[in-house]
This record gives C-alpha cells, sequence and structure tokens, in this order.
C-alpha cells in the first residue's frame, strides 16, 4: 500500500510538471513554512526535489539494513 502511495504521488507531480510552461515556472509561489527559501514555482519544485532524492537515499539505506 505504501508503495501504490508513492506511486500515485509521483504520478501527482509528473502531471503537474507536465502543465508548466517556460512562462509558469517564474510565477510566484507561497506556503507555510517555505516563504524563507521559495520564491517562484522553480524553487519549490527544486526543493521538493532534493528532499524527495533525501528520502529515497533513507529507504535505501532502511532496506539495506533490513536485508542483512
Amino acid at each position: 500500500m505504501v508503495l501504490r502511495r508513492l506511486a500515485e504521488a509521483v504520478d501527482l507531480v509528473e502531471a503537474t510538471l507536465e502543465t508548466q510552461t517556460a512562462e509558469t515556472w517564474s510565477n510566484a509561489y507561497s506556503a507555510a513554512g517555505a516563504a524563507d527559501f521559495v520564491k517562484d514555482r522553480f524553487s519549490i519544485f527544486l526543493s521538493c526535489a532534493a528532499h524527495f532524492h533525501h528520502h529515497i537515499g533513507q529507504m535505501i539505506y532502511l532496506a539495506r539494513e533490513f536485508s542483512k
């Protein structure tokens, strides 16, 4: 179930990214907790991608530890 929900979230992100254009990446973006470092849509995408990459690393680490 967890991996299915992860795949659904990735699908949602992909669908959202497909709607972006060269003009919309620079549109303003604001959200609670992101005001200090995120000013536009590209910045939030980049921040979320880095955060997701961090979690993928955690999952790989845990999978390796549990398989020992």
